[in-house]
């Protein structure tokens, strides 16, 4: 029993190594076929409270609303006159969460 204990132990740090090195985060779930991970996204001030669930990929600021995701903005935004971040801002768009 000791063994499978420790087997399982070891495989879950595993995971957990391997989804925060290649994917910035950590894995929780999958959905609108993108991964949704958990990742630290850091703006103007880092604080304990930075981590959000993001989709991971290469998920546009308009694909966001259309897969029905929240998109995050991090810092100060800058909206153009469509209501999308503009670069002129001192942040911007950082990924797209899921609801």
């Amino acid at each position: 029993m000791k063994k499978i204990i420790v087997s399982i132990t070891i495989l879950l740090l595993l995971y957990l190594l391997a989804s925060y090195l290649f994917f910035k985060g950590f894995v929780v779930g999958y959905k609108n076929n993108h991964f949704i991970v958990y990742s630290y996204l850091c703006a103007d001030l880092c604080s304990a409270l930075d981590w959000h669930k993001v989709y991971y990929g290469n998920v546009s600021y308009d694909e966001c609303f259309a897969i029905e995701g929240i998109p995050k903005l991090v810092g100060l935004v800058s909206l153009d006159e469509n209501g999308k971040p503009s670069a002129t801002g001192l942040g911007g768009y950082a990924g797209c969460g899921p609801k």
